[in-house]
């Protein structure tokens, strides 16, 4: 197996020229699918569509889409994983987590989420870029916070965000995530919680490394 960004995946799935109608989805969506297929084994339609946010005609699009890039199999009983798409669903699971979380001194909107990218420490140059792209997906803005020798660090701001900054955020995303060192947290806000998830998601797309054949 190669070693492939998911950057590079949605880029796959959502890119115009591919065949059938344009995706009524967004990048959010695709990642979101992917885990709730694994998650449930076998997942009809309609239910995808109720968990991700979709109507029926773009779940179908996301479905065809997925189906042809032999990630997704798509039967009468519902759509499973092949073991193409459950060797991604892995990486991904083992890579990712993401929760609603009360932020403090981070928040900029009402909803907030942190997504925590295991050992991606290496792949973060400023954080701008994690910021840019969050408000690009729609949300107000983000943060990009380092997990490094027990602390947690924003690059070019704090060396040590929990004696510069005291909240009890930082105790929260120890006790809740579990960090490791080299793990990326990206903090997003929004109005709404779904678009300050697809802030996150949107934020740690270059910083993911899924395997894919």
């Amino acid at each position: 197996m190669g070693r492939l960004r998911a950057s590079g995946l949605v880029s796959h799935v959502m890119r115009a020229t591919y065949p059938g109608p344009q995706p009524g989805f967004s990048a959010f969506q695709v990642i979101k699918a992917l885990l709730t297929i694994g998650s449930r084994k076998l997942i009809g339609r309609k239910l995808l569509a109720d968990e991700i946010g979709l109507g029926p005609g773009a779940v179908r699009t996301l479905v065809q889409r997925l189906s042809a890039a032999r990630l997704v199999a798509s039967t009468p009983s519902g759509c499973r994983l092949t073991s193409k798409g459950l060797a991604l669903y892995e990486e991904l699971a083992g890579s990712i987590r993401m929760k609603p979380i009360r932020t403090g001194r981070l928040a900029v909107d009402r909803h907030s989420v942190a997504i925590r990218i295991r050992d991606a420490a290496g792949s973060v140059r400023r954080g701008l870029e994690q910021r840019d792209a969050a408000v690009r997906a729609g949300a107000t803005g983000a943060t990009t916070l380092l997990f490094q020798q027990g602390r947690f660090t924003i690059p070019g701001e704090s060396l040590d965000c929990e004696e510069e900054f005291p909240d009890p955020l930082w105790r929260t995303l120890i006790r809740d995530f579990e960090p490791q060192d080299g793990d990326v947290f990206v903090v997003s806000s929004a109005p709404t919680l779904r678009v300050a998830e697809e802030g996150a998601i949107a934020a740690s797309l270059d910083l993911l490394e899924v395997q894919s054949g």
